[in-house]
This record gives C-alpha cells, structure tokens and sequence, in this order.
C-alpha cells in the first residue's frame, strides 16, 4: 500500500515522541528509533497526458495560431482557396468512424475536425497544411512509434509528444516537413514544403492549451 505523505510524517512523528517519552521515564539507554520510512510520492500524470482535460478547438482555420504570429507565419498565402480544397473539406470537418481493426493512421487521418491548407492555387510545390482530431491517446502513441521506426525523430516537447521529418522534395530543390504531435487526447499533424514554419507547432499549442 502507498502511504501518502502527509498521513506518513505524521505517523513518524508519533512514533518519535513515543520513543523519547519512554526514555525519559525508564531512564534506561534510548530505545533506538523505528527503521527509516520510505515515503512514495504521489504518482504524477504522464507529461503528455493531463487527467480530465478535453481541448477544444477552433472553428475556423484563420484562428488556430495567435493573430500576432498568423501573418508572420502565413504571410498572404491563400486559406482554404477552393481552387485547392472543397469547401465541404475545410475548416471544420465532421470525423468519420473507422472500422474495426484499421491502422492507426487511417484512424487519425478519419478523426479529423479542423483541416486547413495554406496554397496558392498557382504554386507547384509550396504549401502548409494542419489537421486537427480527438484521438485515443494511446492508439495516437502507438502511431508516433509507428513514425519512429520510419526514421521521424521523436521527443517529448511542449508538454506532449512529437515526431518531425525533414527530406528533400523528390522533383524540387526543397524540402518537405512532417510533424505528428500528440498530447491529452488531441493529434495534430503539420504537412508542408517550401513553407517556413519554425514556431508553428508552439504557437499551435499556445491556443489549444491556454
């Protein structure tokens, strides 16, 4: 059984007295103190994982980022233009269950709510996309491991998990960026090329998380 602190240093603190009360009216030698305690603190939330949380999140793609870093990182990209995603596909999105036994990136990819693209319609290879869903957050662990054996580089960061690729576009002289990032029982994925985005990620948390 687990003592909890405050129940156990109480507890000790009798017993010490006791010891010196007994000393005092024998006058014998000090009976010597009861074995050392090991008091177990509380056990603490897993960092990604905060017991009863449930995040919501934006209803529209031009508030997923504060309005300070949105130019910064968006510039005048087009959102959403419908010559590159059906209206019906942006912004919010309603999930869409999946079978039993499917792999857990095809859970994830089903789980979407929030879907934003950031592409001009003219541009070969240039964009940024975010996606945002519930998920299980051990099935969304499970996926992140899944991305770790495939050469992503994964650590803990921002109070949850996360897994980025970096590799060069196979037509283009640029390079493409994957983040899965996992914290509570939110999944969000960065997909991009071309793109600039080194604080993305943090100011995504900084408003989902606040």
């Amino acid at each position: 059984m687990i003592v909890p602190p405050t129940r156990a240093a109480a507890t000790l603190t009798v017993l010490l007295l006791g010891v010196a009360a007994l000393s005092g009216c024998t006058g014998g030698s000090p009976v010597p103190p009861p074995a050392s305690m090991s008091i177990v603190p509380p056990a603490k939330p897993s960092p990604s994982t905060t017991p009863g949380v449930v995040v919501g999140f934006p209803r529209e793609c031009a508030s997923i980022v504060p309005k300070a870093a949105y130019t910064a990182t968006f510039g005048d990209t087009p959102l959403n233009d419908p010559g590159v995603i059906d209206a019906a596909d942006a912004d919010t999105v309603t999930p869409t269950p999946s079978p039993p036994g499917a792999p857990a990136g095809a859970v994830l990819a089903n789980a979407v709510e929030l879907h934003c693209v950031w592409r001009d319609p003219g541009a070969d290879i240039t964009y940024l996309e975010v996606t945002m869903a519930h998920a299980d957050h051990s099935l969304a662990l499970g996926y992140l491991a899944e991305l770790a054996a495939k050469n992503y580089s994964c650590a803990d960061a921002l109070g949850g998990r996360s897994c980025t690729l970096v590799k060069p576009n196979e037509q283009y002289p640029v390079d493409e960026g994957y983040t899965s990032f996992v914290r509570d029982d939110v999944y969000l994925s960065i997909s991009e090329a071309n793109f600039a985005s080194p604080n993305l990620l943090s100011d995504l948390v900084a408003v989902l998380w606040k």
